[in-house]
């Protein structure tokens, strides 16, 4: 059974409120329990997943996991240390879950980086001990200019933009970061620019 969660405001930073109520949401919903559930119940009910292995694991698929990381900072006081993002914690007893096999549990993380660079070394810096093993990556090579020139095709087609403008954006995506969606997205914004210019020119 697979939970997809991610805990993401509008301007593409996770707000702490939302992050930990969609998660323990998501992680209810796969268990059949009520949405509202403390992270008390849900670790209880997720162990009971384990004792009954004719029972689904539940699969949570985080996306966004350089953004929700990004943000997690370590303040010193003194000799003292205080987290001042609290859904730090939580993130770190999902990693927890998942690498514990009394949990049914499993954890799937999207990020647009690495493990080490994104929550490796976000959540060390926390100071946290007994830290699980780095998980399995799959790494995903990042789009040719060739392959976003055919992504675009496919999506504005070729009546809207001549060829060689879609070659254009392509291989300027290509060297940043091969992202499909920041292809789309300059397309986007070179129409509503033009549509723009056009506007201001019949004006005149």
């Amino acid at each position: 059974q697979t939970n997809d969660s991610s805990a993401k405001t509008q301007n593409g930073t996770a707000s702490q409120p939302n992050f930990k109520r969609k998660i323990v949401a998501a992680i209810s919903k796969g268990l059949g329990i009520n949405e509202n559930s403390s992270t008390t119940t849900v670790e209880k009910h997720l162990l009971e997943q384990a004792d009954n292995g004719r029972r689904p694991a539940v699969i949570l698929v985080l996306d966004e996991m350089d953004v929700l990381t990004g943000r997690i900072k370590k303040t010193t006081y003194g000799a003292g240390s205080a987290i001042t993002d609290k859904h730090a914690d939580y993130l770190y007893k999902l990693f927890n879950w998942a690498s514990d096999p009394k949990y049914y549990f499993t954890l799937v993380g999207i990020s647009n980086q690495n493990y080490h660079k994104c929550v490796g070394k976000g959540l060390r810096r926390l100071g946290f001990d007994g830290f699980p093993d780095a998980p399995k990556t799959i790494p995903f090579k990042t789009y040719t200019s060739e392959q976003l020139v055919s992504i675009l095709q496919g999506r504005v087609g070729t009546q809207s933009f001549a060829k060689p403008a879609l070659e254009l954006i392509a291989r300027r995506v290509a060297t940043r970061s091969g992202d499909a969606r920041n292809a789309l997205e300059l397309a986007a914004s070179s129409t509503i620019k033009c549509l723009e210019a056009l506007a201001e020119k019949q004006d005149l």
